[in-house]
């Protein structure tokens, strides 16, 4: 690199308790790729070319998960957008697009914010490390930035941009999204996503977000008087079962319960199988109502051209509760509308030795017991223990 490109590397990573890892990000989950933790690094840019602005070195990791001797799709893109609110803008970012493998680079940052390579030994470098896919990078000068790898290979990946937002902006919503192709016949072992996937991301340390911190798994609080959101697993029995279960979904929203079943999911064309997958992993709760064609598809004695939903739905729920017995008998909840019986039930369901539902009325008492697991408000509370209880006094003799 030539001396005077270097001379123009003015821009100085701040230090210190500035630097800080968020994790935000950390174990969301968009189809096949899952993030990680950034690290933010405030920098200072040239108050003449950028004024009353503040920049960020934000490094981005992912890793790429495939199922078991799953095929790897020809390319996946994975991108993040920035809210108009914080005024962001993504300066520069790397990697670049490349037509081939790259090896390990390190860069600074000039005075454009853009990001030049420097010597591995520079003291205020960041490193890349190795390319194996051909990358093409969409989103310079823009509210978001986008990687599309071709030949991307499971495992962790790496990446990092340049980030600048208005002066005084402390946090930025972050959307995350990914996309990729597949023909029919690869597709399984993926899980195709349409839905992108939002988060808080803090450019401002808080105090307990420095680098030197212990990192320890966090799970993302529920935000306060959120709806518990429920699928409705049922057969197309009868025009009569499916009104009666309408009716029962009906209530349910009436109660402030976010009710996701496939006869208010008809606005668009839809790849059924995929929107079951996608449904049954993004709710809080899965009841499974019970009828005499729910049984039958349960328990296998129903051909391969009839009730190819329910035989879908049935398949992936006795999947999740033979992987993850503990959380899946959890989410997993029988229900018996009035006039049905505990038997109606699939077998793997235990109808005899697992808790079940019994709704008697599509009113509030009707359905209370159910109501109370869903919202998370017990009939019985056990009492708190006394924080110091007086000793014993002795007998008298």
């Amino acid at each position: 690199m030539a001396e005077d490109q270097l001379g123009t590397v003015e821009l100085l990573l701040v230090g210190g308790d500035a630097r800080h890892l968020s994790l935000a990000p950390a174990a969301i989950e968009v189809g096949t790729v899952r993030l990680g933790g950034w690290q933010v690094h405030p920098v200072v840019p040239s108050p003449a070319r950028f004024p009353g602005r503040t920049a960020y070195l934000v490094k981005v990791t992912f890793d790429f998960v495939l199922a078991p001797d799953a095929p790897a799709p020809p390319w996946v893109e994975v991108g993040f957008a920035f809210d108009g609110e914080s005024a962001a803008v993504v300066m520069d970012a790397v990697p670049r697009a490349s037509d081939d493998r790259a090896p390990a680079r390190s860069y600074r940052v000039d005075q454009n914010l853009t990001f030049v390579e420097v010597a591995e030994a520079d003291r205020d470098a960041v490193h890349l490390p190795e390319i194996r896919s051909t990358v093409t990078t969409f989103g310079a000068h823009r509210p978001e930035v986008r990687w599309r790898h071709h030949g991307l290979r499971p495992g962790s990946h790496t990446a990092w941009f340049v980030l600048l937002t208005a002066s005084g902006v402390t946090s930025v919503d972050v959307k995350a999204s990914v996309r990729y192709d597949l023909p029919l016949d690869q597709s399984f072992g993926h899980e195709p996503t349409t839905d992108p996937a939002v988060f808080h991301l803090d450019l401002v340390p808080g105090p307990a977000t420095p680098m030197a911190q212990t990192i320890e798994s966090a799970q993302p609080a529920e935000e306060p008087g959120r709806s518990p959101r429920v699928f409705i697993s049922y057969a197309h029995e009868d025009s009569g079962h499916i009104t009666e279960v309408l009716a029962f979904a009906e209530f349910l929203v009436g109660e402030r319960i976010d009710v996701v079943m496939d006869r208010w999911d008809q606005e668009v064309p839809r790849d059924w199988y995929v929107w079951a997958i996608q449904s049954l992993r993004e709710v809080d709760f899965v009841i499974v109502v019970a009828s005499p064609r729910c049984k039958q598809v349960g328990e296998g004695y129903v051909d391969d051209d009839h009730n190819r939903g329910l035989q879908a739905e049935m398949g992936l729920i006795r999947e999740d509760i033979y992987s993850r017995r503990s959380g899946g008998v959890r989410k997993y909840l029988p229900v018996v509308l009035p006039g049905g019986r505990r038997a109606e039930l699939p077998m793997f369901l235990q109808p005899e030795t697992f808790h079940h539902y019994f709704v008697t009325s599509f009113t509030r008492d009707g359905v209370e017991d159910l109501l109370r697991t869903l919202t998370g408000q017990p009939a019985i509370v056990r009492p708190a223990m006394p924080e110091h209880v007086p000793p014993l006094p002795p007998h008298s003799r």
